[in-house]
């Protein structure tokens, strides 16, 4: 059973996770870096290794901009190690009235048991 088959609801039992690439706006990627915008609404993009193992996957708003990163084997970000989840947020009040994306402003957090799918 891989990762993504061994999330536990909130009593420690359990449970498998949905497939996220069962999304049908899940696409692989070999880009170096995912973008922030221009992508399908509700996207999700990943990067996957040789062996066919999600290395990171990024997942898009109802606007195409990028939510989050989740990195499962990469180097570590201000000593939070793999897998951890770096989260961009948004200014909404631009004086052109434009939702932009900002760059992350926390450091990376350890991922939900949910983020953990792949």
């Amino acid at each position: 059973m891989g990762l993504q088959q061994r999330v536990s609801n909130n009593n420690g039992t359990p449970t498998r996770s949905p497939n996220p690439l069962d999304n049908p706006n899940a696409r692989q990627v070999s880009i170096r870096k995912f973008p922030k915008t221009g992508e399908k609404s509700d996207a999700i993009l990943y990067r996957a290794d040789h062996d066919g193992s999600i290395t990171s996957y990024a997942t898009y708003d109802n606007k195409g901009m990028i939510v989050k990163r989740v990195d499962m084997k990469r180097k570590a970000h201000n000593d939070i190690t793999t897998p951890h989840v770096v989260e961009w947020g948004r200014n909404t009040k631009a004086s052109d009235g434009v939702e932009r994306v900002t760059s992350p402003r926390e450091n990376p957090r350890k991922p939900r048991p949910n983020e953990l799918q792949y």
